[in-house]
């Protein structure tokens, strides 16, 4: 339950103070009200001004583990996207080259998860990345479009299995947006053979086969 709370404040959505201890609160009373008797949640789910490590710290494991099928968190490579946004558009597909060919920069940004993946798989949970990308926001032309960015998810869901996350959702937005596994017809959903694979589909074509338990 929940979206991104951490950002409901900052939003607008909750009254002022909406932090940790709010939000327990608010799940709680969800959680009671709404989903009463459900093991099969899925939470906390913040994403950006809270970390998944402070909310395990503040007992919302404890608390609320036996009513959890699957701890989550979103997240982007948020240094990724300031260095392509700030690079501008002529530079975008050089600095994604850049960034997306280096080992490190994924496990920079798998590393602040290992700890809250150990911990929710210690409990029995699977640790799901719930929403990510190539970048936040669509993603960025000549970036997250380009067969380097292949080469990234390719990377990030491989250096993610290895720290223990059970799923990672590569997030998909509305028509036009660059990180899209597809691209569909302009305007008859349904035009026979008008629906177009963008590199980021290859990645998850990949991946399926390479966490395939039988032979395809």
């Amino acid at each position: 339950m929940a979206n991104e709370p951490d950002m409901y404040e900052s939003h607008g959505k909750k009254p002022v103070p909406y932090q940790i201890p709010e939000y327990m609160a608010d799940w709680e009373r969800g959680q009671s009200t709404y989903a009463a008797g459900q093991t099969n949640l899925i939470a906390p789910n913040v994403c950006c001004s809270r970390t998944t490590d402070e909310l395990l710290a503040a007992g919302f494991l404890a608390q609320f583990g036996q009513y959890l099928h699957s701890g989550s968190v979103q997240q982007y490579d948020q240094v990724r996207v300031k260095r392509l946004r700030e690079s501008g558009v002529s530079s975008y597909k050089d600095d994604a080259c850049d960034n997306a060919a280096t080992h490190a920069s994924v496990q920079n940004f798998w590393n602040p998860f290992i700890n809250a993946s150990q911990t929710i798989n210690a409990a029995g949970k699977e640790f799901i990345m719930l929403e990510t990308n190539t970048a936040s926001c669509g993603g960025f032309a000549r970036a997250s479009d380009s067969y380097v960015d292949v080469l990234y998810l390719i990377d990030l869901a491989l250096q993610g299995a290895s720290i223990g996350m059970g799923q990672i959702l590569v997030h998909n937005g509305g028509v036009g947006q660059t990180y899209n596994l597809f691209t569909p017809p302009p305007n008859n959903m349904s035009a026979f053979r008008q629906w177009t694979a963008t590199p980021p589909y290859y990645s998850a074509l990949i991946m399926s086969e390479v966490m395939e338990e039988e032979s395809s």
